[in-house]
């Protein structure tokens, strides 16, 4: 098989993935915003948001991306199972001193945060934590390539999950409490199961020696952590105490649909692209197949992103109520503040291949510093819109710095043409969609609309001829595959 063949192979894969997730994932949305009180639905926004906040203190982040760089590059069967058992000592030594740091802390911390139960906020951090415990075998996997065993692995911490919080919230109606212990549960039992699969053979035997290097590639992610932190998440406390917690639960829905966009259209690819860019940029024209690729890992994102925008109500309704229709005036510029970060991680790539994570750190510096002034000009006067405006401009500086500071490490050659006129005929067909009257009996218009985006970019050229042929092989592959199934 080509390695176009096995690239496109892995990724309906971890596509097919990707919708199953947020099939389930998306069950938990209207439960929260109709079982929850919305001011709960804010809070539990804010305890989710507080718990990175430990992961980054204690590198987690780092010991993730420490972990798939190492386990690549190791040279046999031996060295990468002694580099799983090392990141494994590390994060679970990481989670132990975050537990304690949480009960040391809880309650300053849950009065800051308005929260009146400290038990709350102990419970959260300790939910947010378990996550790591299935999501670091989960690593080994993306980096072994073994798409299917990844998939049926977070089905399986997603099944669990949506039972526990669904048998908890609308079973025994514990509310907010009820999605907190959902998650733990969940996460514990998962965690538990795959790294036992991992460390099947009974061979666990951490390399000390290997534990300074992941350290020291680790270590710059905590200063890089916390200044994401307030990129990422400053705007929920900017607005939890400019207008409340209620505004934060509309805000979080509008994050979360622009998350789903993201981890739908874009995800599948770059946890496919994570394993296959050290090859891509070895080779003798690296500089302009890296562009290529980031090409067409942002075009399925824009593309479904612009559909989520044209149905930008109907969506918010589907999954909200009536009190959650605010989010739909601010998923626009959170997609495009989603799609800039996209742009951004591509951009990181450089950083990994040739171990130069310290020069992460500026571009974060630089964007989180401008996203403070931001929020503190825009969410007092404007609300949630000036939240989510606010991110756009900052996600933009964060991209752009980004790629100033990668090129001088490897110098990719951008598809600046291409790119666009795909930006330009994405912006003026949902800004076309805001001409479209909302109601049922005009769904069909807006799908419409959707349908023109593909045709424009084929009849108009951006779409060269060499990729034609393979849409049109894939498309002729896949229709034989489904005739043969049915």
């Amino acid at each position: 098989m080509s390695e176009r063949a096995t690239f496109l192979k892995h990724t309906a894969i971890y596509g097919l993935g990707g919708l199953l997730l947020q099939a389930a994932g998306v069950v938990l949305l209207p439960l929260y915003t109709r079982r929850l009180a919305q001011a709960d639905f804010g809070i539990l926004e804010i305890i989710n948001r507080t718990g990175e906040v430990l992961i980054v203190l204690l590198m987690a982040r780092g010991l993730s991306g420490a972990a798939f760089t190492f386990y690549c590059q190791a040279g046999n069967r031996v060295e990468k199972a002694r580099v799983a058992a090392t990141v494994f000592l590390a994060a679970w030594v990481i989670i132990v001193c975050a537990l304690i740091l949480t009960w040391l802390c809880a309650r300053p911390l849950s009065t800051i945060l308005a929260i009146d139960d400290e038990r709350l906020l102990m419970l959260g951090m300790a939910a947010t934590l378990s996550q790591l415990l299935p999501a670091l075998p989960m690593t080994f996997m993306q980096a072994r390539m073994q798409s299917i065993a990844f998939v049926c692995a977070s089905m399986t911490v997603v099944v669990l999950r949506v039972s526990f919080v669904v048998t908890l919230v609308a079973g025994l109606k514990w509310g907010i409490w009820g999605v907190l212990w959902g998650t733990l549960l969940s996460s514990l039992l998962a965690g538990a199961v795959l790294t036992a699969i991992e460390f099947r053979s009974g061979e666990f035997r951490p390399d000390w020696g290997k534990l300074v290097a992941v350290l020291r590639f680790a270590w710059p992610f905590i200063p890089n952590g916390l200044f994401g932190f307030v990129l990422f998440s400053g705007d929920r406390y900017f607005l939890l105490k400019a207008v409340g917690p209620k505004e934060v639960g509309v805000y979080a829905l509008a994050a979360k649909l622009a998350d789903l966009v993201s981890l739908v259209a874009f995800a599948p690819l770059f946890k496919v692209w994570s394993a296959w860019l050290y090859r891509v940029y070895a080779q003798s024209d690296g500089d302009r197949a890296v562009g290529r690729a980031f090409t067409w890992l942002l075009l399925p994102y824009i593309s479904l992103g612009a559909a989520v925008c044209i149905f930008r109500r109907e969506i918010t309704l589907l999954l909200g109520t009536d009190e959650y229709i605010g989010a739909s005036s601010i998923l626009v510029p959170l997609i495009v503040a989603r799609g800039l970060l996209a742009a951004q991680v591509l951009m990181d790539g450089a950083f990994y291949v040739y171990q130069r994570t310290t020069l992460k750190l500026a571009p974060t510096v630089i964007a989180a510093m401008a996203v403070v002034c931001f929020q503190l000009v825009m969410v007092p006067q404007y609300g949630c819109f000036g939240a989510a405006v606010a991110a756009v401009a900052a996600y933009f500086l964060y991209a752009f710095t980004t790629y100033l500071f990668s090129q001088q490490v490897f110098f990719v050659k951008c598809e600046y043409g291409r790119m666009a006129a795909v930006l330009t005929a994405t912006v003026l067909l949902v800004w076309l969609s805001y001409a479209i009257p909302d109601g049922a009996r005009n769904i069909p218009i807006k799908a419409a609309t959707c349908a023109v985006w593909p045709v424009l970019l084929w009849t108009v050229g951006v779409i060269s001829e060499q990729e034609r042929v393979w849409i049109i092989s894939g498309a002729r592959r896949a229709g034989a595959w489904m005739r043969g199934v049915s």
